[in-house]
């Protein structure tokens, strides 16, 4: 079966993929602790502004077009150079210490622009180098939501100790680690593919990325307003942190591997469609339910499915030798989801739960149309 290697996952593992995996784990861990701190600065500075909250979500996520030229120019030019531009992130982020909170967003958009121009370099080499696996992707995405889990922890005793700005400096060092490790064992790859094929790329995927991107603005509209009823609930930094990014990524963790399996055997696009029909229930009842119940709601583990459904999708569209564009195009979806969330915000959209809830659904069905239009295009 594709994509089921066990001996290969489970023994003899390259040097680049224990470099990779550092990578996913730093990287995952440092976005996960900006957003614990992050949120729990907005709280406190300005209440419950769901306003600026949804601006800042589309601040994270808008830069991530750079996402799909850097992958593209990988494929082309190679990718292993493309890391170092990753650096240019850390001082953004490590700004945020002494930034005013109203500055943040932009910031915010600065660490996300150049940490996206890195991903492309690693997560397209994987694609590539393990033929579009799932259960090697599902294996580097673990370690993600191990870095997501273990950030709510860290950020959670920092913030609670020394104050949420600290947080951002730690985290800026920690990126910088995430990006040393990956560029000192990337293997190499890509480079020799010209500009028209990676133009011609682009075309197969448009209705994939349409899908992957409504689907996300869905995801992230909803859950960056929902973090504020979450802080209500929590009460405390330690436990918020908690809450928002360790239990969820603990439950993601064990997620992921099933997701490789689900994916594998549905295939991408069926599994596609269980994820958006699954959070067309859960979204709303999170609106409406409160205490224990909207916890709960919270930490059911659609996101890694939704993640793994939708790159393997892309990724499969593309030829081996375009697998740093298929990355790109992955994280090009956040930034059309962030586009999408930026205009919604600017509207009542998400002035309460359950106006967002409905804007979620809205995202949903553009997000099946799309599916439904690349089915019958194949």
């Amino acid at each position: 079966m594709r994509g089921w290697p066990r001996q290969e996952l489970l023994s003899n593992v390259e040097p680049w993929r224990l470099g990779f995996y550092a990578y996913a784990l730093l990287s995952n861990m440092v976005f996960g602790m900006y957003v614990v701190a992050s949120r729990d600065l907005v709280k406190q500075a300005l209440g419950n502004d769901y306003g600026f909250i949804s601006f800042l979500v589309a601040a994270e996520n808008i830069p991530a077009i750079f996402s799909v030229v850097a992958g593209g120019l990988s494929d082309v030019l190679g990718r292993r150079g493309l890391i170092l531009l990753g650096f240019a992130g850390v001082p953004a982020l490590a700004l945020m210490f002494v930034a005013p909170v109203r500055i943040i967003p932009l910031l915010a958009g600065l660490y996300v622009t150049f940490w996206s121009i890195s991903i492309p370099s690693v997560m397209g080499t994987l694609l590539d180098r393990t033929r579009s696996s799932s259960m090697h992707y599902s294996i580097y995405a673990m370690f993600g939501s191990m870095g997501w889990g273990l950030s709510g922890v860290l950020a959670g005793l920092l913030a609670g100790v020394f104050g949420d700005r600290v947080v951002f400096v730690v985290a800026a060092a920690l990126l910088g680690a995430g990006l040393v490790s990956a560029y000192v064992t990337h293997p190499g790859g890509g480079g020799g593919v010209s500009a028209r094929e990676v133009l011609a790329g682009a075309k197969l995927v448009l209705l994939p990325l349409l899908a992957a991107a409504a689907s996300i603005a869905a995801a992230d509209g909803f859950y960056g307003v929902f973090s504020l009823k979450l802080r209500d609930i929590a009460g405390s930094s330690e436990v918020f942190g908690l809450l928002y990014t360790t239990l969820p990524a603990l439950i993601g963790v064990f997620a992921r591997p099933a997701a490789g399996i689900v994916t594998e055997r549905l295939g991408a696009l069926k599994s596609f469609f269980c994820v958006i029909v699954s959070y067309a229930v859960v979204l709303p009842l999170m609106a409406v339910t409160s205490g224990l119940a909207a916890v709960v709601f919270w930490v059911l583990p659609l996101w890694p499915f939704l993640d793994q459904s939708m790159v393997m999708l892309i990724s499969r569209s593309l030829p081996g030798r375009l697998q740093g564009l298929a990355a790109g195009v992955v994280n090009t979806a956040y930034s059309l989801a962030g586009s999408l969330v930026l205009v919604a915000a600017l509207t009542p959209a998400f002035s309460s739960l359950c106006v967002a809830a409905v804007t979620s659904l809205i995202f949903l069905c553009v997000a099946s149309a799309a599916l439904v239009a690349s089915r019958l295009c194949h």
